[in-house]
């Protein structure tokens, strides 16, 4: 989290995870692999206490499964 002013912030996140498991021929066990990719990006600035715009992307893929998901959000908040 990068941290531009008290009101701005920009927060960046790469994370890559895989997990398999064998058939040991003992557990009766299906054999799978599993990669999965996320990369995102937030932005957000508060004008006012209880006051947020934020602005997103998110990049999941699944490089075995040969599948891909992609977001853009925008959200605001305002609470009462």
């Amino acid at each position: 989290m990068l941290h531009f002013s008290p009101r701005d912030s920009l927060r960046v996140l790469a994370k890559n995870t895989w997990a398999a498991r064998r058939d040991d021929g003992i557990t009766q066990l299906e054999a799978w692999d599993d990669r999965q990719i996320h990369r995102s990006v937030l932005y957000r600035y508060r004008w006012r206490h209880e006051r947020t715009v934020s602005a997103g992307y998110d990049d999941d893929r699944m490089p075995l499964a040969r599948s891909s998901t992609r977001a853009l959000t925008v959200q605001v908040q305002w609470e009462i």
